[in-house]
């Protein structure tokens, strides 16, 4: 790929919970007799025919052999280390460059699953180039949940300025600071949505 994010992109892409992680490459996991590596900007899958032990130790010796040989120059992965640590289950990250929660307005966006109390609740931060530019996106973002859900309710929390989106039935809350957007999508109960990120903007003022 143009870059380790993108190739990050591509490999979280596929990703699901539960996958056995391997110590291979930045990260990798296997998946039956499959094979995912992600290491700098190249992403390698190896897919077997079929699923017996052999076919096992035949991926993981080509997974190992094949890593081993590319080169990673260690460029950072914004994201990685912008999104807060508390109560994020690490293998649920994903990064769009493009089209994030399906909206062509959102580029350059992490989404993540928190724990939040006993909920798991999905968060998300997007990345603009300029402060005027990530203004432009919660615009945009304030249309789509006027068009699409019940409306919108501005509100100032513990001193952060918050967007709650009826989006029927379902919650999402907002927030811009600088260039960038974040908050908590589709959450059920409205309160939870709000307190969950007033969490997630305190942990990145950190």
């Amino acid at each position: 790929m143009e870059t380790p994010t993108d190739a990050f992109g591509a490999f979280s892409a596929e990703r699901s919970l539960g996958e056995k992680p391997l110590d291979l490459g930045r990260e990798a996991y296997s998946s039956d007799a499959n094979y995912y590596v992600w290491k700098g900007k190249y992403y390698i899958k190896i897919i077997a025919s079929d699923v017996s032990e052999t076919l096992r130790q035949t991926g993981l010796e080509l997974a190992k052999r094949v890593t081993d040989i590319i080169m990673d120059s260690g460029e950072n992965v914004w994201g990685l280390t912008a999104l807060p640590k508390k109560g994020l289950i690490r293998e649920t990250i994903k990064y769009f460059k493009v089209d994030a929660l399906g909206l062509a307005f959102m580029r350059n966006t992490y989404t993540a699953q928190y724990r939040e109390g006993k909920t798991d609740v999905t968060a998300f931060l997007s990345k603009q180039d300029l402060q005027k530019s990530a203004e432009s996106v919660l615009t945009e973002y304030v249309k789509y949940a006027k068009r699409y859900g019940k409306g919108v309710e501005h509100l100032e929390v513990e001193g952060v300025e918050l967007i709650a989106c009826d989006m029927k039935e379902k919650y999402d809350v907002i927030f811009q600071k600088g260039p960038l957007i974040g908050g908590v999508l589709s959450v059920k109960n409205r309160n939870l949505a709000v307190q969950a990120t007033i969490d997630f903007w305190k942990q990145l003022q950190q």
